[in-house]
């Protein structure tokens, strides 16, 4: 009996550029593997596929994506093609034999995105005319939760017959509870600051401007927001952290390893995810969690649907960084679900 070949298309290799996507990608081909699929993954940085590092990322958009379909070549006997990005996906899912399954994870609208980021209405049309033909083409289209398998029906037209809620997960190995102050030292915290942790990419859609204004009206306790993550918006974020004065509460740790990242959850007492739009699952929230510490986030997409079984009241209108801030003040001052 032969193994069953999935091949699945990605965005880029943890070697290139850590993020969520990219490492969701990684942990599920790696689940995959365990449960005794033959699986090959696809992406920028992995072998025969552009360089092992960032200079991949400085390739133009038409060659990333010709990159991405000739190596797809080299697997057109899989009996499954599983694509996690459309823009990478589309061609290879043209090129596919009849015989293989296609299986499209929506981890968001890509052109809304794009448009709440202030591209251009040309491009947002482009990216969402793609997105439609190959959600449209798909056998079976898998999201993290309720919220975006209502998205994918509603926005693309996709069958609900076709859609698969799978939720998220994270591995307990890894994210697990830890001593705060082993944590604060190795990320050289000062151990007697009060941490609030804040991962998330830096871009416009993820509501870091809601939390510094809650910072603003938190200004009585000694708190230090550590934000994880990077992106296009860090200089002007850092910027705004200077205008408000909050240059010793707001520290940048960049893109983290993962390692690293279970070291910031521990550290902190409480996590924010104070997403605007667009937030299908809000795996950090998870991978909080996991580690014992609790989250406040803003009730999009599958937000609300993960936390409010826990602690209804962290669960926060988006943008209203009042709300946002007594929120955080209930967990700071003991409130909230016990983490045992």
């Amino acid at each position: 009996m032969t193994e069953t070949k999935v091949v699945v298309v990605g965005l880029e290799t943890l070697a290139v550029r850590p993020g969520g996507l990219n490492r969701y990608v990684d942990g599920y081909a790696a689940a995959l593997r365990r449960a005794g699929l033959k699986v090959e993954v696809v992406a920028l940085g992995a072998p025969g596929i552009g360089p092992m590092d960032q200079t991949v990322l400085s390739l133009g958009v038409r060659q990333r994506v010709m990159l991405m379909a000739r190596a797809w070549r080299h697997h057109r006997d899989a009996e499954v093609l599983d694509v996690h990005f459309a823009l990478y996906g589309l061609l290879p899912a043209l090129l596919r034999r009849r015989s293989t399954r296609l299986v499209v994870h929506f981890h968001g609208p890509w052109a809304a995105e794009s448009a709440v980021e202030g591209q251009r209405s040309l491009g947002v049309r482009c990216k969402a005319a793609l997105e439609k033909m190959l959600y449209r083409r798909a056998q079976t289209v898998v999201v993290l939760s309720e919220a975006f398998g209502q998205e994918v029906q509603h926005r693309y037209g996709v069958r609900s017959d076709r859609v698969r809620v799978i939720p998220g997960g994270v591995d307990t190995m890894l994210f697990s509870p830890g001593d705060a102050q082993d944590a604060k030292a190795a990320l050289g915290i000062d151990p007697e600051v009060t941490v609030v942790a804040l991962v998330r990419r830096l871009v416009t859609r993820m509501g870091h401007e809601v939390v510094f204004e809650a910072l603003d009206a938190m200004a009585e306790r000694s708190i230090l927001l550590a934000v994880g993550g990077d992106g296009p918006l860090r200089t002007e974020l850092e910027a705004q952290v200077a205008r408000r004065g909050l240059g010793d509460r707001v520290r940048f740790f960049g893109a983290l390893e993962d390692p690293q990242l279970v070291e910031l959850y521990r550290a902190a007492t409480v996590s924010v995810v104070p997403s605007l739009a667009y937030e299908g699952f809000g795996l950090v929230a998870l991978e909080s969690l996991a580690t014992a510490t609790p989250v406040v986030a803003s009730n999009v997409g599958g937000l609300e649907a993960l936390l409010s079984p826990l602690d209804p009241d962290s669960v926060v209108e988006p943008g209203d960084s009042a709300a946002l801030a007594r929120a955080l003040d209930r967990i700071l001052d003991g409130g909230g679900p016990s983490p045992e």
